[in-house]
């Protein structure tokens, strides 16, 4: 007897799908809760090998699919910079591989799931995304004061880096979940018709978990991110509140701070969300990366290891994404960091009047407004969103059921086995 077996990929109307848990298959390991590094060493090493292979398969189906968009080519090319400029000054090679091909793969996949499942891609970051939230909220509630001690080691010594850790991990990093699952829950609840109420019942007690943890970026990112969406039905926002006006704002904001430190007119504010005007030591490592990019500002030093960025600054990251783009890739990364920014500009810009659109430009400024003080080692949230905001017409028609007609997948993987 032979039987024809479905891996996550068919022909419904001479169009490829993934299915929902082909995605889900793939999308989970490059989510890895931050709390299995310490409290379950077995799961972190199992995650690790699936992302491994999670990630082969995604670059597999991608290569089949034979075209690489513009977005792609040019997210190759911001993190070729870095590939660059980290072997020749002969750095952190092991964490570069890891952290590119995250960025990659998420990218790759991201861009495949829009095109021939948008709804399954949407459905899936909504689950998992959604769960891990709810379950690290849980755990915010019932551990306060943290659920264990944070340590890293430089050198000989071990110091502790963070008390305030909880299923998801360090309480500033709470932000890469919860930005994006808000933005795919709103789009998923707008496909689904539900009312603002029900979109918020659910929000809500992870976004009052966020501010039981008092991380001062997270608690201004979301709150920011809940006003821009309740005044969501307001046209005269919604015409003013656009992608290249977002971005505008983020540069002028980072020049004011970063540069200026203008951020001291805020001093009441910043007070009163428990930090104090050097914003915890981030304005003498700004002064100290600003040193190391002019010491090679073409192409960056690369990435260094966190042991260096203690001897060298500190601190573990210069606590500037834009900051650590200029640090790690020079003036051509940053180059190529606004070529990806104009390119997902122009596809919001035909969308403008789009719900959608709103929701995911609102995620990405307040993805940067956090991003001024903050960078992360793990860039697949911002980079995820990005890719959605390119395809954001794709998503659109795909949602709607009016995209069958401009699939650009047109390859198939499947597997003949034959049972006797």
């Amino acid at each position: 007897m032979s039987k024809r077996i479905d891996i996550g990929i068919r022909y419904p109307d001479k169009k490829i799908r993934l299915n929902f848990l082909a995605i889900v298959f793939l999308l989970t390991p490059f989510f890895k809760p931050g709390s299995f590094d310490y409290i379950v060493p077995a799961l972190d090493t199992m995650f690790e090998i699936w992302k491994i292979a999670a990630a082969i398969v995604i670059l597999t189906l991608y290569l089949l699919n034979g075209r690489f968009s513009k977005y792609i080519l040019s997210v190759i090319a911001f993190e070729g910079v870095l590939i660059l400029s980290t072997i020749i000054n002969s750095g952190d090679m092991y964490t570069l591989i890891i952290n590119v091909g995250k960025v990659i793969s998420i990218c790759m996949l991201v861009e495949l799931g829009i095109h021939v499942a948008p709804k399954e891609l949407v459905r899936a970051f909504v689950w998992i995304l959604g769960i891990e939230c709810i379950i690290n909220a849980i755990t915010v509630f019932l551990f306060p004061g943290g659920m264990y001690v944070g340590t890293e080691g430089v050198g000989w010594s071990t110091y502790i880096i963070s008390r305030e850790n909880y299923f998801l991990g360090y309480d500033n990093g709470y932000i890469l979940y919860m930005l994006p699952f808000f933005c795919f829950y709103l789009i998923y609840s707008k496909n689904r018709n539900m009312s603002q109420m029900s979109q918020m019942a659910l929000m809500l007690p992870i976004i009052v978990a966020s501010y039981i943890t008092h991380s001062a970026a997270t608690v201004v990112a979301l709150s920011v991110f809940v006003i821009l969406v309740l005044l969501e039905r307001f046209q005269l926002l919604r015409k003013m509140f656009k992608f290249r006006n977002c971005m505008i704002v983020v540069f002028i904001a980072f020049i004011a701070i970063v540069f200026f430190r203008l951020h001291v007119v805020l001093s009441p504010l910043i007070e009163m969300l428990g930090k104090d005007i050097t914003l915890t030591g981030r304005t003498y490592v700004w002064d100290k990366a600003i040193q190391l990019f002019l010491q090679s500002p073409v192409i960056g030093i690369g990435l260094l290891t966190r042991s260096q960025y203690m001897m060298l600054l500190g601190l573990p990251h210069p606590h500037s994404f834009i900051l650590r783009i200029l640090c790690e890739r020079g003036i051509i990364g940053f180059i190529f960091f606004i070529v990806i920014l104009l390119l997902v500009g122009k596809s919001l810009a035909y969308q403008s009047q789009n719900r959608n659109c709103y929701i995911v430009s609102t995620t990405l400024f307040c993805f940067f407004i956090v991003l001024l003080t903050e960078s992360f080692d793990d860039l697949i949230s911002l980079f995820g969103i990005l890719t959605v905001a390119y395809h954001i017409s794709m998503l659109n028609e795909g949602l709607e059921g009016t995209n069958t007609n401009k699939v650009r997948c047109r390859l198939v993987f499947r597997r003949s086995v034959s049972f006797r």
